[in-house]
């Protein structure tokens, strides 16, 4: 009797702890950074994709290029940026085949006469000597064959109305990349230069300029993490000739904006 007391009672025990039982939720699917091995059912949109993440190397000849420290380029001419912004844009990563990989995330943008238009988040706004940057995210193994990017951003967002985007979008006008024609700037800067380096000025250039990047053997794409490469931006190239006597704001964005190509170059 009293055995069969006790196993009456070990047997509610399993089946009241059965019944407690909550299958976990969470993310099955292998190229997610979030996947849980231990999950019983896959979420809905729970996953989070790899990003695609850029190293940013600023570069003065074999040192950094630095804001605030004064440089003195090729022709002679002392100057020091105080503050910089410029447009990455175009990202573009293909497959070890050669294909391009598509990415994930994609934002509708309006225009001020009613059209509307998907497109891929494919660009970011660097301010400063920033030295990472994350485009995107993408689903898809193996590895990258190469890269694709441009100086300057996608003239397809030229004119978009900038009351419908986000607050943390890099095409507000608070971003200040905007010109008085709706269009937007490559490059933004205030560079303080000249004699005694007094004069203070505001200079910027707009422009599109592209550029690739090949990996051979390809960079491996890892499941669940994050891919990385490297991007040398070269400022001795990119000051290259920049006459400053003159202090004529105009006539230096016009200098940089021909050397933009050299600065860039992988």
């Amino acid at each position: 009797m009293i055995k069969f007391a006790i196993y009456t009672t070990l047997l509610f025990f399993l089946l009241a702890g059965g019944g407690c039982y909550e299958p976990k939720t969470a993310c099955l699917d292998l190229l997610a950074t979030n996947y849980d091995v231990s999950s019983d059912e896959a979420c809905d949109d729970c996953c989070v994709y790899p990003s695609f993440t850029i190293g940013l190397s600023h570069q003065w000849e074999d040192g950094n290029f630095i804001l605030k420290d004064t440089f003195v380029n090729n022709v002679g001419d002392s100057f020091v940026v105080i503050s910089q912004k410029f447009f990455l844009g175009n990202i573009e990563i293909g497959n070890a085949e050669g294909a391009v990989v598509p990415f994930i995330s994609k934002n509708t943008y309006k225009w001020p006469d009613g059209n509307t238009r998907e497109l891929i988040r494919d660009f970011k706004l660097v301010s400063g000597t920033l030295t990472e940057i994350s485009i995107n995210t993408f689903r898809e193994g193996g590895g990258i064959s190469y890269l694709k990017f441009a100086a300057g951003p996608n003239p397809l967002f030229n004119g978009v109305d900038t009351l419908s985007l986000s607050t943390d979008s890099d095409l507000t006008t608070t971003a200040g990349m905007r010109t008085k024609a709706n269009n937007y700037l490559c490059y933004k800067a205030t560079i303080i230069a000249g004699a005694g380096l007094k004069d203070t000025l505001d200079i910027g250039f707009e422009g599109q300029w592209d550029f690739q990047k090949s990996f051979n053997p390809a960079l491996p794409i890892t499941w669940g993490k994050v891919l990385k490469t490297q991007l040398k931006i070269k400022y001795d190239q990119w000051f290259k000739d920049v006459d400053f006597d003159g202090i004529n704001p105009l006539v230096i964005s016009n200098a940089m904006k021909v050397n933009t190509s050299l600065a860039f170059e992988q």
